[in-house]
């Protein structure tokens, strides 16, 4: 494969990945030729198997929301980075915090930190695509956000308090309610309750 290929395929497939590469190019000579350009500095290595275009060579790099998703799945973007994203807290989150069934890992490359926590498959919902900059991403409800913070995170009245939420006119109450619910942890619904009395 040509560098003028790649380019042209990477047109169409912000991130690039070595199992679309591998059906139209010798996955033995792929993998040296990828490692030649990661090394030229053409290429970046988000994890193994997912590449992107480096600059000079591309105007623009794909978001951390699009990256987050693509090189750990099933994920979605969650907890401080969503409630962010939203406006619920000031605080601007650099690291990418996403929600998986898969196992918890932490994955660093030159575009970002990436964490993902594990939640069981029951709790996997309560997302929806959206469009940032021109890129569909799967990124958490403003409720589902705080239910999965509050699920694999502390409850307590002073954690809370440390969010600083704002906005909260933009949260359903009683969608946060019944997602609550359906967590069958008490800890949430207390934690919930105590929102809904900062709201009022």
């Amino acid at each position: 494969m040509k560098w003028d290929e790649l380019l042209r395929i990477a047109k169409d497939n912000p991130i690039i990945t070595t199992g679309f590469l591998a059906t139209i190019e010798n996955p033995v000579y792929l993998r040296v030729q990828l490692s030649r350009w990661v090394e030229q500095g053409k290429l970046i290595k988000l994890k193994r198997g997912y590449y992107v275009i480096n600059k000079p060579y591309t105007d623009k790099f794909p978001s951390q929301f699009l990256i987050g998703n693509t090189i750990n799945f099933p994920s979605y973007v969650s907890l401080e980075s969503a409630l962010s994203h939203y406006s619920l807290i000031p605080e601007y989150v650099p690291t990418i915090m996403s929600v998986t069934t898969a196992r918890p890992q932490i994955i660093k490359n030159q575009l970002g930190v990436f964490i993902y926590r594990h939640i069981k498959k029951p709790l996997f919902f309560g997302y929806k695509k959206i469009d940032i900059e021109g890129e569909k991403v799967f990124v958490a409800e403003r409720e589902k956000a705080l239910i999965d913070l509050f699920y694999l995170n502390d409850t307590s009245e002073n954690y809370i308090k440390e969010l600083r939420l704002q906005n909260l006119e933009t949260i359903d109450m009683e969608k946060l309610k019944d997602y609550a619910i359906s967590t069958g942890k008490r800890k949430i619904a207390k934690a919930v309750s105590m929102i809904e009395e900062i709201y009022k």
